[in-house]
């Protein structure tokens, strides 16, 4: 009988700031699980899924709302924009040059959000 495996991790990364929280989510995962991205080509189970920005202030000017009760905003409302292209840039630097400078991109992220 064939078995597939369907476990994984979801690790959160989150760095909260005055105007809004930037968070890389990342999965571990065991073979066969599509779920969290994993990609037998790179050789490895733990992947970036995306970074996301949550704001209660539209940064990008005509966002929509993501959600009434953000949970990266204490319940706030949250306008969020977010990319999978850019968790895997990111992920690929801290692979090769440790965990500071995720901390790097991430304020980054939010610097070119809010302009500060």
């Amino acid at each position: 009988m064939k078995q597939n495996h369907y476990g994984g991790i979801r690790l959160l990364f989150i760095l909260e700031q005055e105007l809004g929280t930037v968070v890389l989510t990342t999965g571990i995962t065991t073979p066969g699980n599509k779920l969290f991205g994993l990609h037998p080509e790179h050789g490895r189970a733990f992947e970036a899924l995306t970074v996301d920005f949550h704001s209660t202030t539209d940064y990008l000017d005509g966002c929509s709302v993501e959600q009434d009760s953000c949970e990266f905003l204490n319940g706030q409302t949250c306008f969020s924009d977010g990319s999978g292209l850019q968790a895997e840039a990111i992920w690929e630097r801290v692979e090769e040059e440790g965990e500071e400078s995720m901390w790097e991109e991430l304020q980054e992220m939010y610097e070119r959000f809010t302009g500060r």
